[in-house]
């Protein structure tokens, strides 16, 4: 894999910014190709080898945190050596409301080069936010956990009906299968499931999340802290100049910052890194952009969904919508 991967990456996303919401299912190869220069064999081959190496999984599909009324949250458990992270991850199974998690080494907002495991969990009483934060300082194996750090999720600017519902459950447990099957175990037609499926993307009530392992990609996240008035445009030209081939991994739509800090604000975007080594030179390169105040490194390693909350979540959904239009059953 080389640094193209990561301009057909970009292309998978509706806005080519990388946010984990983000990806468009229905945008095309030939889309993606025309945006990089290649045709659609090239793109096809490079989406098989992402499959192969195990860099690229199927879909998580998921309904929006904010239909079921919370947010989400983010906190780094610092562990003590590579080899914790795996029982880490397993562990957080059990844990209440965890969302995702992922392997990361790197700086965080309070330590520089530290092994964690970043985890995602959702935002409702506070009280609850308060006892997942006592259970994963418990988790971590140096007893230290940063965070936690608000996400800004988007809004759904239409609620879903209940077919609605019921298309998101087919979706959810069958990422593989055809448009087609999946309309046909609901009974409607394959351009109903379709039309009702585009609403539901278009009114981000859906989303598809890509399963990435970066760890086997040649590149490194950095966290770009930049002042307002620098102006977005102006900074993302300059990045890009630099690095034809990157990925913008947060912007207005994801982002987080303690609760009631101010400061300059967090841009993220993963570039091509040949090697740890060049990592330095990219970071005092990026500093150079003016408006820039600050770069931390982020090498992000395997990432894991947690189903548990979710489907709760969704069943009880579907139970109540059940009993209020199936009053016998």
């Amino acid at each position: 894999m080389d640094a193209l991967d990561l301009a057909l990456v970009r292309g998978l996303y509706s806005d080519r910014i990388w946010v984990p919401w983000g990806i468009d299912p229905r945008i095309t190869v030939g889309q993606v190709g025309r945006q990089v220069g290649l045709g659609r064999t090239s793109v096809w081959s490079r989406i098989r080898h992402w499959e192969k190496s195990g860099f690229f999984r199927p879909y998580e599909i998921r309904p929006n945190y904010r239909l079921f009324g919370v947010g989400l949250r983010r906190a780094d458990l610092h562990i003590s050596d590579p080899v914790d992270a795996k029982n880490v991850m397993d562990e957080l199974e059990l844990v209440d409301g965890v969302t995702s998690a992922w392997v990361g080494f790197g700086d965080t907002d309070s330590t520089e080069s530290v092994e964690r495991v970043s985890v995602s969990f959702v935002s409702d009483h506070p009280t609850a936010v308060d006892r997942r934060m006592r259970i994963l300082r418990r988790l971590s194996t140096r007893r230290r956990v940063d965070g936690p750090y608000a996400y800004r999720v988007p809004t759904v600017s239409r609620p879903p009906t209940p077919l609605d519902w019921r298309i998101m459950a087919i979706l959810r447990a069958n990422p593989g299968a055809s448009l087609s099957a999946m309309a046909r175990m609901i009974g409607i037609t394959t351009r109903t499931l379709v039309r009702h499926r585009d609403a539901l993307l278009d009114s981000r009530a859906l989303w598809y999340f890509p399963l990435f392992d970066w760890s086997l990609h040649p590149s490194v996240n950095l966290r770009l802290y930049w002042e307002e008035a620098r102006g977005l445009a102006g900074l993302m030209r300059a990045i890009e100049a630099r690095f034809p081939h990157y990925l913008p991994m947060s912007l207005d739509d994801m982002g987080y910052r303690r609760q009631g800090e101010d400061g300059p604000i967090l841009l993220g975007v993963r570039v091509p890194a040949t090697s740890p080594d060049a990592v330095q030179d990219i970071m005092i390169d990026l500093a150079q952009i003016p408006g820039i105040v600050r770069v931390r490194s982020d090498f992000q390693g395997p990432w894991r969904y947690y189903s548990r909350w979710v489907e709760q979540e969704l069943t009880g959904q579907l139970a109540n919508l059940l009993m209020r239009y199936v009053p016998n059953a």
